[in-house]
């Protein structure tokens, strides 16, 4: 076998993919691959050994064994990986040096060469075994795949030829055994450990990104939520306030004795109490949200919104008209939905706010098995900025948290309820459709709930 022919072309392999490996370490910045990327110049360096050194004598046999320190190494480092644990250890450590050590003292005594090289092979072997022993005992089996089993089994093949080394190279043609088995290692790992480094890395990525996207859309949602309870409480407690105020002068009168009409007056007393009563129920149903998934009718939900946050609108001189909204039932969260035209209203008020005519319409249609719901305020159309927002939320600044981030956590608790939340261009006003699955009590009719009724009321 002409050396110079083939070792070029055999030793570049695991050199090129240390330097894939380095530079893929580089632009993801995993430890990973800067790991596969030296054991792949340790294989190099044991391939070059293997290929020349035997050759040259007894001396130079041992000198090849050197470069196994370093594949052991590395080939621990890539159990490690596999299995999520440390696998090097002071006894291994130990281990290695007596095998060393004993090594070195037969060659001062002249023994034979297996005999030399059995201890530091013996060593080597068994410390890359054990490797083996632990990244399956120690390591998530259930999640290992084809490719972890099948590296794994080659390494441990591997250190078994370790084992076996003493007695291949006292034997004759020795040397040219071991330049095929070399070989076919390096290749064989050349083949097989970079993609199932390349997959662990992409699985790491991925699970790093949902991460990421959960952590920063409780951050971002976070924000706004507490943002949308101080407007809640300002309105809440004016609304109340209001009520009080009505009910104080009311019993005041009572008790003076100036009350011309007791009767209307404890209507007026007993309505004022139900506005409170609706208030704090709506407090609490914000605050403490059931699960529960119900059919809902959309005008209920547009009232409750206007129970928890009218005030505002009043405060800010908007108008706000919404339209077809009665009869349209849909299946879903009560509190959830209402945290949509909440999130709406208030990113609207807000963005409203300054201009001569403020002004928010919702409007309310079937199409099919859908519903299908136009939001307008009289704000600017900035439906460009808003899709491209809406589509990469996580590259928001700071600065609108309490602003745009709330239509995206509209969005999300749409799609969570199987609709769909999108900004429409080429609109003069900001306009956004949101559509609902009808819920099933009514997808067998195009007649409304509305007109159910009526048809109800006149057969009685």
């Amino acid at each position: 076998m002409d050396h110079f022919v083939f070792f070029p072309l055999l030793v570049s392999l695991p050199i090129l993919l240390s330097a894939l490996s380095f530079s893929k370490s580089r632009q993801h910045r995993k430890i990973e691959f800067r790991r596969l990327s030296e054991f792949y110049l340790s294989l190099a360096l044991l391939l070059s050994s293997a290929w020349f050194l035997p050759d040259m004598g007894p001396a130079f046999v041992i000198l090849s064994m050197l470069p196994w320190l370093w594949t052991l190494r590395t080939a621990g480092l890539i159990c490690g990986e596999i299995s999520g644990k440390h696998l090097f250890s002071k006894f291994h450590s130990g281990v290695l040096i007596l095998g060393g050590v004993i090594s070195i003292i037969f060659l001062s005594f002249d023994f034979e060469l297996s005999m030399v090289t059995a201890p530091f092979a013996l060593s080597v072997g068994l410390i890359g075994l054990s490797f083996i022993l632990q990244t399956y005992s120690q390591g998530k089996i259930r999640d290992y795949g084809f490719l972890h089993h099948f590296n794994l089994v080659t390494i441990l093949l591997f250190f078994l030829y370790r084992l076996c080394f003493p007695l291949i190279i006292s034997q004759a043609g020795g040397s040219g055994i071991t330049e095929v088995v070399e070989t076919y290692f390096v290749v064989i790992f050349c083949l097989s450990l970079y993609p199932l480094f390349a997959q662990k890395v992409f699985e790491g990525q991925v699970l790093n990104l949902e991460k990421v996207l959960e952590t920063r859309n409780k951050q971002l949602f976070g924000h706004s939520s507490f943002s949308e309870y101080r407007v809640l409480s300002a309105g809440l407690s004016h609304e109340i306030n209001n009520a009080l105020t009505i009910i104080n002068a009311k019993i005041t009168r009572l008790i003076m004795g100036r009350s011309a009409d007791l009767e209307k007056d404890l209507h007026v007393i007993q309505n004022a109490s139900n506005r409170i009563t609706r208030s704090i129920r709506a407090l609490r149903d914000f605050i403490y949200p059931s699960e529960i998934q119900e059919n809902l009718d959309l005008g209920e939900v547009i009232q409750g919104v206007l129970i928890l946050y009218g005030q505002r609108l009043i405060n800010h001189d908007v108008r706000i008209k919404h339209e077809g909204m009665n009869g349209k039932i849909i299946r879903g969260n009560k509190v959830q939905l209402e945290q949509i035209f909440l999130s709406m209203i208030n990113n609207s008020v807000d963005a409203i706010n300054g201009l001569p005519d403020k002004w928010i319409s919702l409007s309310a249609k079937t199409v099919g098995d859908d519903v299908e719901i136009t939001y307008q305020d009289s704000s600017p159309s900035r439906a460009k900025e808003m899709n491209s927002f809406l589509n990469d939320p996580l590259h928001v600044h700071y600065e609108f948290l309490d602003n745009e981030i709330r239509l995206v956590l509209a969005r999300e608790i749409a799609q969570k309820h199987g609709g769909h939340f999108s900004c429409v261009p080429a609109s003069e006003f900001s306009t956004y459709k949101l559509i609902f699955p009808l819920a099933d009590v009514v997808k067998s009719s195009d007649v409304s709930l509305k007109e159910k009724i009526n048809e109800f009321r006149e057969l009685h």
